[in-house]
């Protein structure tokens, strides 16, 4: 069972910068002010899907929004034609399990994984204060 991961690399290594502001960007309005450490930055978060036991990423996307919770659908879509296409399977997401961190996490992305019966393991934003 092919173990798949969704991890954001939220400026960590595939953020691209644009501009160093704390302002509107009215050149690329599609950019986000994106929280650093450091300050704000205007930039996109760079998303990917990878095939854990393959190690190769499978989908990737770039968007210009701070909460990538509302790009899990799109991520799914773009997941299953590539395994598709490298499976040749009609459903390759069927074993599958889905990891993704705790900004994926809402009500209505557990409901539409479940409807389209796809596995997912998403933690809730509280689930540090369990320990």
């Amino acid at each position: 069972m092919n173990i798949l991961l969704f991890h954001i690399f939220f400026v960590l290594s595939i953020v691209f910068y644009y501009i160093y502001q704390q302002c509107q960007n009215n050149t690329d309005n599609k950019s986000a002010k994106i929280k650093r450490p450091h300050g704000i930055i205007q930039g996109y978060n760079g998303i990917a899907v990878a095939d854990v036991e393959n190690q190769v990423i499978a989908a990737a996307d770039v968007a210009g929004s701070v909460h990538e919770g509302d790009l899990l659908s799109g991520m799914i879509d773009e997941l299953k034609i590539t395994m598709q296409n490298i499976t040749g399977k009609k459903e390759p997401l069927e074993s599958a399990t889905i990891l993704g961190d705790t900004g994926y996490f809402s009500e209505k992305n557990l409901e539409e994984a479940e409807e389209r019966g796809v596995d997912v393991l998403i933690p809730d934003q509280q689930f540090r204060k369990l320990d």
